[in-house]
């Protein structure tokens, strides 16, 4: 069942294979209605490889947790949270906040929507056990999405610069007295006039004109000079550098031979997809902990499959490895009983 059955509480799905997702309070498309939205295609390419990734990740068990009655009320969450997994993040990206509960009828779990949290007054949601945060929200009360609202305008006015100086070949005057000096009111009207009505996008004026006797200069902008189509990449490199995508991934890089795409997709999936994963996990886990006391907040993990890249990439795996051992050997240390979860993965076959 999709994120936004929950929000329906029991109402029927619709008949489609995916459900639009609700906008957050602070949302990207909204905030930038009257601007010329160049940045949407730059912005849903970073994304759409994030979902892509995604798409690969499942939470699962790594080990008998006991009771059928158990089983059964952990497969419902892993399974709604590797169902709503893309819906949970972009909740996160717009609110900063993704809240868990089950309905009270069934148990089943539901993501609460934003319009219906309350919070004190340092920002915490209030009445809800099962809460996580995204960082910028814990550190600076503001969401991913807010964070990136300059950084997305900037493409807007380099873009629409870029386009409109093209259109245009870059014509730009400037208007002076012709047989005597401006007067003072008339120069003040001019300077606020070039402050709020000039420059080089199409919302903006080429020319500026004047009651007095003027000459009319041309400048001639050297678009190229400008760099604008660098600077845009500029800001893409931000944008790529903010959710941790190689910008090697983003197709407009040129970055396309073999060993560049293998490394990157690598490097992708260390640097995006796992730590976001890695946050819905902390999540779940912490579920466990306060609603499934009998089991170990450990056997909840989760896996990356489905990438031909990963499958020879045993840093992770080794890492694991080597905390595990490093674990059991300071229990050994401290004379405390090695836990049989533990145990478990001391006995694995891991070469």
């Amino acid at each position: 069942m999709a994120l936004i059955d929950r929000f329906r509480r029991g109402r029927k799905s619709t008949n489609s294979v995916n459900h639009v997702q609700r906008f957050g309070a602070v949302n990207f498309f909204s905030s930038f209605i009257s601007r010329k939205k160049y940045s949407d295609v730059y912005y849903w390419l970073v994304l759409s490889r994030i979902f892509r990734g995604l798409q690969n990740v499942c939470f699962d068990v790594s080990q008998d947790v006991g009771s059928d009655k158990v089983k059964t009320q952990l497969s419902d969450l892993l399974r709604f949270l590797n169902n709503n997994l893309t819906a949970l993040v972009w909740q996160l990206w717009n609110n900063g906040v993704v809240v868990l509960e089950t309905t009270k009828e069934k148990g089943k779990w539901y993501a609460v929507p934003y319009e219906n949290l309350q919070f004190d007054g340092n920002g915490a949601v209030i009445g809800h056990d099962y809460v996580l945060y995204s960082e910028p929200y814990m550190f600076l009360r503001k969401t991913d999405v807010t964070l990136l609202k300059e950084t997305l305008g900037a493409i807007d006015v380099y873009k629409n610069s870029d386009i409109y100086l093209t259109k245009t070949f870059g014509a730009f005057g400037i208007l002076s007295g012709s047989e005597m000096g401006i007067n003072a009111a008339d120069k003040e009207e001019l300077q606020q006039q070039l402050k709020e009505r000039a420059g080089t996008t199409e919302a903006k004026d080429q020319f500026i004109i004047s009651n007095s006797p003027l000459n009319f200069s041309q400048i001639d902008f050297k678009i190229k000079e400008l760099q604008l189509p660098e600077k845009v990449k500029d800001e893409i490199k931000v944008l790529c550098a903010h959710f941790g995508v190689p910008y090697d991934l983003i197709p407009m890089s040129g970055q396309s031979t073999y060993a560049n795409q293998t490394a990157a997709i690598v490097d992708f999936y260390r640097s995006c997809i796992s730590p976001l994963a890695e946050q819905i996990l902390s999540l779940a886990r912490y579920i466990v902990l306060k609603k499934y006391v009998t089991i170990p907040t450990t056997a909840v993990t989760f896996r990356i499959d489905n990438v031909a890249e990963l499958a020879d990439d045993r840093t992770a795996m080794i890492d694991y490895k080597l905390k595990v051992a490093d674990y059991a050997a300071k229990l050994r240390e401290l004379g405390v009983d090695i836990p049989e979860e533990v145990k478990n993965e001391l006995e694995k076959n891991w070469i």
